[in-house]
């Protein structure tokens, strides 16, 4: 009981700061859209071509189904183009944690990539809920916001992987980690395993 009453406290906590600091993902999307997006874009998907391309052959993620949850449309174009570096399909997108939940339930993605703060429920609560759906499916915290103790509540809610906007190149490893993962061992790399950074 005092585990779950510390959980809910946590959760309480970490929705409440990510409420305070959603201005700065705002923020920070207008910053990414002033420099020109699509050249950010191409720039991103360049570079991880370049730098994963020796490493596709003999990987274990072939086809990989990818569903985006994030409300910035500049994250989505960006995460677009990391995805479509490595080749991998994505299957859907959404902009709040509501209809990424539908999405999943309809898709059935092999992996998701989810913001923390959202217009309606946050990303922690959205993958909790797609956590029962199916635990299997390895869930990415994708976020700009760095708060104390988020990674542990994110594991607790599911989520395999949190990866700051801010360190976006450690994506691809991050995805490539948790499905092969799943792939050798068949269960979700939130159980008992290696530690996903």
């Amino acid at each position: 009981m005092k585990k779950v009453v510390a959980v809910g406290v946590a959760f309480t906590h970490l929705s409440a700061r990510a409420k305070e600091i959603r201005g700065v993902t705002k923020v920070f999307n207008q910053l990414l859209n002033s420099i020109a997006p699509e050249s950010v874009e191409s720039r991103i998907s360049a570079n991880h071509s370049r730098l994963y391309k020796s490493s596709m052959e003999g990987t274990l993620v072939k086809d990989l189904r990818i569903l985006i949850v994030d409300d910035s449309e500049t994250t989505r174009r960006i995460l677009r183009a990391i995805i479509r570096s490595r080749e991998w399909i994505i299957c859907g997108e959404a902009e709040t944690g509501r209809a990424g939940i539908r999405q999943f339930q309809k898709l059935k993605p092999d992996l998701v990539l989810i913001d923390l703060a959202m217009p309606d429920i946050n990303g922690i609560e959205a993958a909790r809920r797609m956590s029962i759906l199916n635990p299997k499916t390895p869930l990415i915290l994708f976020t700009i916001l760095e708060l104390e103790g988020i990674e542990k509540v994110a594991h607790e809610a599911g989520i395999c992987a949190v990866v700051s906007k801010a360190q976006a190149w450690d994506l691809v490893k991050s995805i490539e980690t948790a499905v092969g993962y799943i792939q050798q061992h068949g269960q979700s790399s939130q159980e008992p395993g290696p530690q996903i950074q």
